[in-house]
């Protein structure tokens, strides 16, 4: 059996990029995905490609602008009720983004488009879907697109760097708060893979090691999917060929082990 036959996925940011991806990898092995993304030619193409030779629809489209509220509630209320989804959803990715230079080389305010849409969208992405899990008392997966950026400064775009810290922290602190109720959240930090989005960056990142098939990203969000995976709060580190979970260091009262500036 394909592992995820009878899940019901909903995926941000599926008409490309690691969405699409992602979004073709739940089909192949068994699971129905809403798809959503604010292009919407983009969004029915992917659908339509996914529900290529199938006998019955395995892939439907929701137009959803992450960093609206009320769009987002429509991503949920669309799960929700659909004839095919049924009720709870199984696993919520909030995989939306974008990386916009607009600080701090250009006069006049910057533009916080990184900001609004890669860590505003998913506090949005996520406190609905935590919302949904609730509603159902049936638990279920919040996984979050991270980036190298996480945990390394990017150069050439400041802001994505701190949306992209602030999307770990979020995770890693909301996590503590929903395991107990079966609602485990944890994301994936790529490097970089061939997308619209990064391209204008691939030499640059490509020269600092940090390219990553979209197979080996895919393969990260598996461990998290896994039904014996407890996981919460975790981040798993994607570049290369290598899925490694990011070791955080533990709030202690030693401080010992620091250095006195």
């Amino acid at each position: 059996m394909p592992p995820y036959t009878g899940r019901k996925a909903l995926v941000t940011g599926a008409g490309s990029g690691i969405g699409e991806h992602l979004a073709k990898h739940l089909v192949e092995h068994g699971a129905k995905v809403l798809c959503a993304d604010i292009n919407e030619a983009a969004g029915r193409q992917v659908v339509d490609q996914l529900n290529e030779g199938h006998p019955s629809p395995v892939a439907y489209f929701v137009k959803a602008d992450v960093t609206n509220w009320d769009s987002v509630v429509n991503m949920f209320t669309t799960a929700a009720s659909s004839s095919v989804f049924g009720g709870s959803l199984d696993f919520v990715f909030a995989n939306a983004g974008v990386g916009v230079i607009g600080f701090p080389d250009k006069p006049g305010p910057p533009n916080i488009a990184s900001i609004t849409v890669n860590l505003i969208g998913v506090v949005y992405t996520m406190q609905a879907a935590i919302a949904h899990f609730r509603e159902f008392k049936a638990g279920g997966r919040i996984l979050v697109t991270a980036s190298q950026s996480s945990l390394h400064p990017m150069r050439a775009e400041p802001l994505y760097t701190a949306s992209k810290h602030g999307v770990v922290g979020l995770v890693r602190a909301t996590a503590m708060r929903t395991a107990r109720e079966g609602i485990f959240i944890n994301a994936v930090a790529p490097g970089n893979t061939p997308s619209k989005m990064m391209s204008k960056y691939s030499t640059a990142m490509d020269n600092l090691g940090w390219s990553v098939s979209k197979e080996t990203i895919v393969r990260a969000f598996d461990i998290f999917l896994a039904p014996e995976c407890r996981y919460a709060g975790q981040l798993a580190e994607a570049v290369g060929e290598d899925v490694d979970l990011w070791e955080f260091p533990t709030p202690t009262k030693d401080r010992k082990s620091k250095s006195k500036l």
